[in-house]
């Protein structure tokens, strides 16, 4: 299975399933920053939705 890196950080992303709207679809599995998983108390499984934005990630919680 391929292995994608993060373009800031460099770590490496999983490859999962998920699913979008009923849908079965393959996905990159992106890890949050500890500092911002305890600001928002987001634990690990929780589902998060996200917009992407030319140099911007905006997580809707």
């Amino acid at each position: 299975m391929k292995r994608l890196n993060c373009w800031k950080c460099n770590l490496g992303m999983k490859r999962i399933m998920d699913n979008f709207q009923g849908f079965k679809v393959n996905a990159w599995q992106l890890r949050i920053p500890k500092s911002i998983e305890q600001i928002y108390n987001i634990t690990k499984g929780k589902k998060i939705e996200f917009e992407l934005e030319p140099e911007t990630i905006r997580l809707k919680i």
